[in-house]
């Protein structure tokens, strides 16, 4: 997980996940997985954080890390891809 200096004010973001552990980045920074809780520099300013885990689509979240607060995230599971399934040639055409 990743911390702040100590001379910096943080807050603690509980990030609350479906599905549980996502994986959570500000910055280009992992900081951590769900449920946290993850730190932030305190203040007024909106950060974006980035939620991924695999065979979802990743989301963003948007924070104000005035207070230390709860979020919930639900992840949307991805569409499955493609079989490939080959028609044989020989099936016929009914039209």
């Amino acid at each position: 997980m990743a911390t702040l200096p100590s001379a910096v004010a943080s807050v603690a973001i509980t990030l609350r996940s479906q599905p549980d552990g996502a994986e959570i980045y500000w910055n280009d920074q992992k900081l951590g997985n769900a449920p946290g809780p993850l730190y932030l520099p305190q203040g007024e300013q909106a950060q974006t954080l980035l939620v991924r885990a695999p065979r979802y689509t990743p989301s963003r979240v948007v924070v104000v890390p005035s207070q230390d607060r709860t979020v919930t995230v639900v992840l949307v599971p991805r569409a499955p891809r493609p079989s490939g399934t080959v028609v044989p040639s020989d099936l016929e055409n009914p039209y």
